[in-house]
């Protein structure tokens, strides 16, 4: 399989009678493969095709993909975000699916089932949609045909069926619940049950509810009280972008909602699930609102600027401190790390690919926890000033940076619900200082802290954090990097600031 193809990898831990060995697992868009990172060897490849389907085993890690090679010998993977590795293999068994001949069957839960529905708001106002089940979630389209949510299997808690309405279900995830009208409730609710299954899952209960108690919001705000503001914009379709339809946008205080009129709403959304807003450059009157399962909306507004900061403020207000305002590239000065050493050193496993968008948001439970453990590691280490380290550290530190590179998309970072970007960005720093002194600027794992600190650098929510320490601290942070890059790459031309840009 062409490394070129490669859509996602994950480090993993191939299980076997007597011996563990360290893999990556390579998903690409035909087949999937193992590869040895110590000699960047395939090991095994396998088309999807010959995959009959997954298996979890007891515990919070370990896996089995059915091959023919199972039928002989079992073969057992072990790797900590499970998961987000099974949703990743059946999303791309889905897609592999699509594109082949007509005449071989799509296993049932690799199908997607759409189900015409009203979407119930907290309001009371009804609105058309299409309900589609896949392989790697629930996505919910409006009349036009674009995308507005989409609910991981991983984070549906329950499903509440409505006692008092034959047709009404909600679907119950992490932060919010949907409720909608489905004349094949029961169908809907089994075709959930069904893809759950295939990933070694099942709903954690099923409740009983009346209309009114599935209704009622928790937190006792309506869509149609506290409005903040409204602006008329002109909405882009997703399939056709030189074509734009006139809409409301209206924010409360909880809420963002889409309508053509008082009674025509057309998506309605909490504030807590938006992720960043982008002004376009290009284009003067076009900004982006970007949620955190991957959803965009595009609209046009004379306004934009005075809409996207109206609507900064009520995510921060409400809490949700992690939005920022973007624009399409990324700023030069950003990338304080040259090119140069990322495209030299760069390990092969994380290489920087435009077309990779698998798993963007599903991984960022998986991200967080890696950050988490990066900081906690470089937090507990006080022995550093006396170089006095208990023999390991080094590589269990250098192993976290590698986990972070390998499953981190191209995208960036997002980490949630904490953000410890800025204690991690000051601990690979240090990290990498203190190898550079101990052991030389051409050790190996100067790399692979210098390619952690670029990805983490690329997350919109740690450039904020980035920006944020340059302010308090940034002499001692560059300080830190320039000794680093001027140790060890004497060749290079790219010049570090020593001063904050602000």
């Amino acid at each position: 399989m062409e490394m070129k193809r490669v859509v996602a990898r994950f480090m993993v831990h191939k299980v076997g009678s007597f011996v563990v060995k360290e893999r990556v697992l390579c998903f690409g868009e035909y087949s999937f493969s193992t590869l040895d990172r110590e000699n960047q060897h395939v090991t095994n490849t396998w088309p999807y095709e010959d995959v009959d389907g997954s298996n979890v085993l007891e515990g919070e890690t370990d896996f089995v993909i059915h091959t023919p090679r199972h039928r002989i010998k079992k073969t057992v993977y072990r790797c900590h975000f499970r998961m987000e590795v099974l949703v990743c293999l059946m999303r791309l068994r889905s897609q592999h699916y699509a594109k082949m001949p007509t005449g071989q069957p799509t296993p049932p839960e690799l199908q997607t089932h759409t189900f015409q529905s009203l979407k119930c708001h907290k309001s009371g106002i009804q609105s058309t949609c299409v309900v589609e089940i896949r392989p790697d979630g629930i996505y919910q389209k409006d009349t036009e045909g674009d995308l507005m949510s989409h609910i991981p299997y991983t984070s549906l808690v329950s499903i509440d069926v409505i006692c008092d309405d034959h047709e009404a279900i909600a679907l119950n995830h992490s932060d919010n619940s949907s409720l909608f009208l489905v004349s094949k409730r029961t169908e809907l609710a089994q075709a959930i049950n069904r893809v759950m299954k295939a990933y070694g899952m099942q709903i954690n209960e099923y409740r009983k509810k009346t209309m009114e108690a599935a209704l009622k919001d928790d937190g006792g705000t309506s869509l149609t009280t506290s409005v903040s503001f409204e602006y008329q914009v002109l909405k882009v379709s997703q399939s056709n972008e030189s074509t734009a339809a006139p809409r409301m946008l209206s924010v409360s205080e909880k809420y963002i909602m889409e309508y053509v009129d008082v009674n025509t709403v057309i998506t309605s959304r909490p504030l807590s699930r938006i992720y960043s807003l982008i002004l376009y450059q290009d284009t003067l009157q076009a900004f982006e609102i970007v949620y955190v399962d991957g959803i965009r909306r595009k609209y046009y507004s004379a306004q934009r600027e005075k809409i996207v900061c109206e609507l900064l403020a009520s995510c921060h207000a409400l809490g949700n401190d992690q939005v920022g305002v973007e624009v399409t590239e990324v700023q030069e000065w950003v990338r304080m790390i040259p090119r140069k050493i990322i495209s030299q050193e760069g390990s092969k496993i994380a290489n920087n690919m435009p077309n990779v968008n698998v798993l963007d948001r599903e991984l960022r439970v998986a991200q967080a926890n890696i950050l988490h453990l990066m900081s906690v590691h470089g937090y507990r280490k006080t022995a550093r000033s006396q170089r006095q380290l208990p023999r390991g550290l080094d590589e269990e530190m250098h192993s976290l940076a590698v986990e972070l590179n390998a499953n981190t998309p191209t995208p960036g970072v997002i980490a949630q619900p904490n953000k410890p970007f800025e204690k991690v960005l000051f601990v690979i720093a240090r990290e990498v200082h203190d190898i550079v002194n101990r052991h030389g600027a051409t050790h190996d794992f100067v790399s692979t802290y210098l390619q952690s600190l670029y990805r983490l650098m690329l997350a919109p929510p740690a450039i904020n954090e980035f920006m944020r320490i340059l302010t308090e601290r940034g002499e001692e942070y560059i300080s830190t990097i320039s000794k680093i890059l001027a140790d060890g790459v004497q060749d290079t031309q790219a010049a570090v600031p020593t001063a904050p840009v602000v």
